[in-house]
């Protein structure tokens, strides 16, 4: 699917692509002193330097962009695999009020 350029300022957006079966990710923004709206065309491989060099990221984004793009990711229906993030917070927080109860109305269980 391609994607339309509208805004000069940096956007990650992913998209899933039903037909294809796969997550896209499109990234623009604007360069240079004259702030032309521009878009990554592609990622490529490059030989590895030896084992042990310091290599730069393959690409750095604002902590913002980092935000749209997961929120992106959400919409294709990914989840992150170690479940820690909102459901793991309360589930958390249900076992401490467990506790509280316990604790308040004198109920004692096995743990």
């Amino acid at each position: 699917m391609a994607a339309v350029i509208q805004d000069p300022d940096p956007r990650v957006r992913a998209w899933y692509s039903p037909y294809a079966d796969r997550v896209e990710v499109f990234v623009q923004g604007s360069t240079g002193h004259d702030r032309r709206l521009s878009h990554v065309a592609t990622l490529g491989w490059t030989e590895a330097p030896e084992p042990g060099t310091r290599v730069e990221p393959t690409f750095a984004m604002r902590r913002e962009d980092a935000q749209v793009l997961m929120d992106g990711l959400w919409d294709c229906g990914l989840r992150p695999v170690q479940g820690a993030g909102s459901a793991g917070a309360m589930d958390a927080v249900k076992y401490h009020l467990e506790d509280m109860r316990r604790l308040v109305f004198g109920k004692k269980e096995d743990v």
